[in-house]
């Protein structure tokens, strides 16, 4: 036989079984990346459905305070009438724009009107978000003094 075989075997079939080991040498970490970049996917996918139901019911409850305001600013104006008239205008007000009434007051010329909407952030989850909102004229100072007499400032030399 000639240099290049040794007892039936190439020379060179040393270093392939070599290379082979090492080729193996890693093959318990192959797949390992794809699995931390399906979990970070994962992750990113439940932090998203997680954010979308997060402003969903913030979104809700924005509906339901612009309700309230809108029926109280409705029944206010009938608040004199009585509480059954401007709770009545309020709670038209209040179911156009998708909500309901908890609760109404008519304290003279204010009307304090309380709103409920249901809120479904995650299938499965239901909630309710209130919303309260009063409306009427805006408290003047006491005494009538204040119409009468001139600030301070305003007044002259004696």
């Amino acid at each position: 036989m000639v240099g290049d075989r040794a007892g039936g075997r190439r020379s060179g079939g040393l270093r392939c079984a070599r290379d082979a080991a090492s080729r193996n040498a890693g093959a318990s970490d192959r797949g390992g990346a794809s699995l931390l970049v399906a979990a970070v996917g994962l992750l990113v996918v439940c932090a998203g459905v997680a954010g979308a139901a997060v402003i969903g019911a913030e979104a809700a409850h924005r509906r339901v305070r612009i309700a309230a305001d809108l029926g109280a600013l409705a029944g206010a104006p009938l608040a004199p009438r009585g509480e059954p008239v401007a709770c009545e205008r309020a709670a038209r007000v209040l179911a156009a724009n998708g909500a309901r009434m908890a609760s109404c007051v008519a304290d003279g010329l204010t009307l304090t009107v309380r709103a409920e909407l249901d809120v479904e952030p995650w299938p499965g989850l239901r909630t309710v978000t209130y919303a309260e909102a009063r409306a009427g004229p805006a408290t003047a100072p006491a005494g009538p003094d204040h119409l009468t007499s001139p600030p301070a400032s305003v007044t002259g030399p004696p």
